[in-house]
């Protein structure tokens, strides 16, 4: 079993009861201000064994006491009590009880050139007492591999030291507790972390945006599982902004003729299959016995048991499709010659005019079956048989409509 210190370089001024030290830096000494070792620490309305206060008979709720004074350290830091088998992190060494930077040649530092101070060898480039053997306690760790005898560890330092409850890595005690601020996990000691904060999980992506966040939980602040702020709801893994002001769940259209947001009525003016989707209900196909024209449902041109193509159109008298005497929008006048119509659009419509002029020289707008274009100038397509009575309209076989060709050829 190996053992280690977590070693943090500090560069901070300690703020102690009003005064200044400084920590971790190379002037730092063993030597605190005068006004923390007086023992008369508090100042004011000051809480025993509270950072900056005077220690509880050498023990602090918060960091360490140092010097009979709370201290916010971590023993075995630079200027905090050394660890209690004397570790310090990686270049210090324990002094009068305290953490400080080491020189070269003192005890449990590196060697010098000159060598160790006085009773001290040099043993695999580490200063220890001369009659000590590496990988023994209080020793130099092995050369060819930091190891140390059992129930020790090699420190930052190089030295083997005995396990201690206060040391990150080493065994917790017979009753499951450490020292030092570390806590028993998995029967080891660790650093005991700090919770991270609420905006520190939203930075993190823990929390997703607009998700509560729980600041005052047991352990440390938590994202609130499926909980979003006021105006968004909770959907799809995330906080998404709510449609009502109640953020309640929003009615959504369907095809349904009883919903009362139902689509049907209008996909079937449309002449479309009303049809509910993933997205939502769309419009889709043509309803049947219909044909998507230019982008519109509209019923075949019959003719003699056929339908006619987009370039045809239907003769009746003789019972069968024939090619359009002109372009598509043109009609083809009493002189032989294929005129310019007017755009034709409208219910009861195939969208084109019919391609023959009237007797009035007149284009007329070619109609879908069961509809007629009444005589009338600027008349909209009519239903044959608008009651459904069976019976055909009058207007429907007027002397003008039966005595003009185009008109009669027209009428569907």
């Amino acid at each position: 079993m190996q053992a280690h210190t977590t070693s943090r370089h500090l560069a901070c001024l300690c703020i102690l009861a009003g005064a200044v030290v400084h920590c971790g830096d190379d002037t730092a000494t063993t030597t605190l201000d005068a006004s923390l070792t007086s023992g008369d620490s508090a100042v004011g309305s000051c809480e025993v064994g509270t950072v900056g206060c005077a220690c509880d008979d050498d023990f602090c709720l918060d960091g360490e006491c140092v010097e009979s004074e709370c201290v916010d350290c971590r023993r075995g830091e630079a200027g905090c009590v050394c660890m209690s088998n004397g570790a310090c992190e990686s270049g210090l060494h324990c002094e009068e009880a305290l953490c400080v930077r080491c020189e070269e040649g003192e005890g449990a530092c590196p060697c010098a050139v000159a060598g160790c101070e006085d009773g001290m060898a040099c043993k695999n480039d580490v200063c220890v007492e001369a009659d000590c053997e590496p990988g023994e306690d209080e020793c130099a760790c092995l050369d060819d591999t930091p190891e140390c005898g059992d129930g020790s560890y090699c420190d930052d330092n190089g030295m083997c030291r005995r396990c201690a409850t206060d040391v990150p890595d080493c065994p917790c005690d017979d009753e499951g507790r450490c020292r030092g601020g570390l806590a028993c996990e998995d029967d080891h000691c660790v650093m005991v972390m700090t919770a991270p904060t609420c905006e520190e999980l939203f930075d993190n992506g823990t929390c997703t945006p607009h998700q509560l966040c729980d600041d005052r939980a047991e352990g440390g602040p938590v994202c609130t599982p499926e909980t979003c702020e006021r105006g968004y709801r909770w959907e799809d893994d995330e906080c998404r902004e709510c449609e009502t002001r109640d953020c309640s769940e929003p009615s959504k259209p369907s095809c349904d003729d009883d919903d009362p947001d139902s689509v049907a009525a209008g996909c079937a003016e449309a002449s479309r299959v009303c049809t509910d989707t993933d997205e939502g209900p769309r419009c889709g196909d043509c309803l049947a016995g219909l044909m998507e024209k230019d982008g519109e449902c509209v019923r075949p041109i019959q003719c003699g048991g056929g339908t006619c193509e987009d370039t045809e159109y239907c003769d009746r008298d003789a019972g069968e499709c024939k090619e359009l005497p002109c372009e598509a929008g043109q009609a083809l006048s009493r002189s032989g010659s294929c005129a310019a119509c007017p755009r034709c659009e409208g219910r009861g419509l195939t969208g084109r005019s019919w391609p023959f002029q009237n007797d009035e020289g007149e284009c007329i707008c070619e109609t879908l079956e069961g509809y007629f274009m009444p005589t009338a100038s600027n008349s909209l397509a009519q239903p044959c048989d608008a009651d459904g009575d069976g019976w055909v309209r009058k207007e429907a076989d007027d002397a003008k409509v039966r005595e003009d060709d185009a008109n009669r050829h027209n009428d569907r």
